[in-house]
């Protein structure tokens, strides 16, 4: 003869292993889904801030500070003035081979005298300056005018 009295686990055990089995890969998914969206969020955001100070009748230095608040590091590869090339007159030099990198939380300075600038480019009292910092995720713009 069977035995019959032979019981299941009852339905409460029954819910509560299945409520933590559920909890268990939700878990399981979100640090999988963390670690995926942190990979194609990564984003880079550069601060520009410039000056051009007078420091002779016709010569003027420009001082560009580029802060990075983004998640990735940034490579500056040219800093256009008013729409012309003026990497190589800038301290240090950023160049598409050799960019000048910006760390995430990092701050970094470029400083340029007019007299070096190429031929094309000139500042003029009064007149607006726009400075173009290039990197290999796009560019960033800032406007001023010369003292």
């Amino acid at each position: 003869m069977r035995n019959t009295k032979k019981r299941g686990i009852s339905p409460v055990i029954a819910t509560v292993i299945l409520v933590a089995i559920a909890i268990v890969i939700s878990i399981a998914a979100a640090f999988w889904m963390t670690g995926l969206l942190s990979s194609f969020t990564s984003y880079e955001k550069l601060t520009l801030s410039a000056t051009i100070a007078k420091t002779s009748t016709s010569e003027y230095t420009v001082t560009l500070v580029i802060t990075n608040d983004g998640t990735v590091s940034a490579e500056v590869r040219a800093i256009l003035i008013n729409g012309v090339n003026c990497s190589t007159s800038f301290t240090p030099k950023p160049t598409v081979a050799s960019p000048v990198i910006v760390s995430p939380g990092a701050t970094q300075s470029f400083t340029a005298t007019s007299t070096l600038f190429p031929t094309g480019v000139t500042i003029t009292p009064g007149r607006p300056v726009k400075i173009t910092v290039v990197t290999s995720r796009g560019s960033y713009e800032t406007q001023l005018t010369a003292p």
